[in-house]
């Protein structure tokens, strides 16, 4: 059901392209590029405006309910 040959032609391309940086860790908030674009297409399609840098990119979905629970589980509430 995956699409491996597309993935290894993404993952040929990246490597051709940016080989001594991708392997390396990234920003925190993740990849600038894909921030950016996610900022402008939401912003075209929803009215929001965003910046890059109101974009988090996650790991997954554990992190991502991890931060949504520390950003509005007040500390002490039960």
């Amino acid at each position: 059901m995956f699409p491996v040959q597309r993935f290894e032609e993404a993952c040929h391309s990246v490597l051709e392209e940016h080989g001594t940086q991708a392997p390396q860790y990234g920003a925190t908030e993740g990849y600038e590029p894909l921030r950016e674009i996610i900022a402008q297409e939401h912003g075209a399609r929803y009215g929001i405006l965003a910046k890059a840098e109101n974009v988090l990119i996650t790991s997954g979905s554990q992190q991502a309910l991890d931060l949504i629970g520390k950003l509005l589980i007040a500390s002490g509430a039960t």
